[in-house]
């Protein structure tokens, strides 16, 4: 049965993302830029235009992030968006979910995982808390890990997380997930100006703005 580590506290939360050497704050920034740029939506708009903005201003906060960050560099490979840090063995990958940070549910991705993420994530079973230390390794023992930062609104609330996905289903599901790092949830944010409008969306892989309390 697939072993989950899950980082909640600001301590742990803290710790983990240092090894990436980024902080919970930048990524917050991230999340709440990929769920402003749907903000605009109308029902006039193609069904997957709220997905897909928040798709393209998440990557690009990612990228915007990470690139004044040493060893961290923009990679497309497989038709997969990301950032990779080569000297860390690590990878971001932004994703729309329909619920992050809720230790009772599996965060599901809103478009199903086709086969570029399956093999993406191909490595990440290695890096399961049962088979070796949460730390990372060099890309010559390992390969790399691959994680999706995973951002979501419900209710008027974002949600978002880092988390390493290591099995997907046949349907391209999230099945088995080795690390969750709760980056943001409603109990520490509150949002001004929200669209409650329902996310039908891509991720082509495939808003609101919030304040701190």
């Amino acid at each position: 049965m697939q072993t989950t580590e899950t980082f909640r506290s600001e301590v742990e939360v803290t710790s983990k993302l240092s090894e990436l050497c980024v902080t919970r704050e930048g990524l917050i920034a991230c999340a709440e830029t990929a769920i402003s740029a749907s903000a605009d939506v109308t029902s006039n708009h193609p069904n997957n235009s709220r997905g897909t903005y928040r798709y393209h201003e998440g990557t690009a906060a990612l990228r915007d992030l990470f690139s004044g960050i040493e060893g961290w560099e923009k990679e497309t490979i497989d038709n997969v968006e990301s950032i990779l840090n080569k000297v860390l063995g690590a990878r971001i990958v932004f994703k729309n979910v329909d619920r992050a940070c809720s230790e009772l549910h599996l965060p599901q991705p809103i478009s199903p995982q086709k086969s570029a993420s399956k093999r993406s994530i191909q490595t990440n079973s290695l890096f399961e808390p049962s088979a070796i230390p949460l730390t990372f390794a060099p890309v010559k023992d390992y390969g790399i890990k691959t994680y999706f930062f995973m951002v979501s609104e419900k209710d008027e609330e974002i949600y978002a997380e880092l988390s390493l996905v290591t099995e997907l289903t046949h349907a391209g599901s999230f099945k088995g997930i080795a690390e969750r790092v709760f980056i943001v949830s409603p109990d520490c944010y509150t949002p001004i100006d929200p669209k409650n409008d329902e996310l039908d969306a891509d991720d082509n892989e495939n808003d609101f703005k919030i304040s701190r309390k």
